[in-house]
């Protein structure tokens, strides 16, 4: 699509126009540590991108979400979550509008 920005007078007549080009913004990724039962309390890792929130993915049960830190990082209290080494662990990085925009399997030992 060509999108075309213009500018009108008094007289509702065109007196400039430009194209614009939108950036797509960065695709968001995101990393996660490994997770050792009886250990670890929290599950945390790094992203980048528009990642506002992640949840957690145990099995086939989704958990809230929470907030990232601003610095790139976050964490996720999953102690009494995650309690064995053979059901999947993922983390979920949603956007501003809450849409599942990435995800990482996390490393369960």
């Amino acid at each position: 699509d060509i999108i075309v920005v213009k500018g009108y007078d008094d007289a509702n007549t065109v007196v400039a126009q430009a194209n614009v080009t939108i950036d797509p913004g960065v695709a968001p990724t995101m990393t996660a540590d490994a997770f050792t039962i009886g250990t670890t309390r929290f599950v945390t890792g790094t992203y980048t991108g528009g990642v506002r929130y992640v949840g957690l993915k145990v099995g086939d049960r989704v958990y809230d979400r929470v907030p990232v830190a601003t610095d790139g990082t976050y964490q996720y209290y999953a102690k009494d979550l995650i309690t064995s080494a053979t059901v999947p662990v993922t983390v979920l990085g949603y956007d501003a509008a809450n849409q599942v925009t990435v995800q990482t399997v996390v490393t369960v030992r």
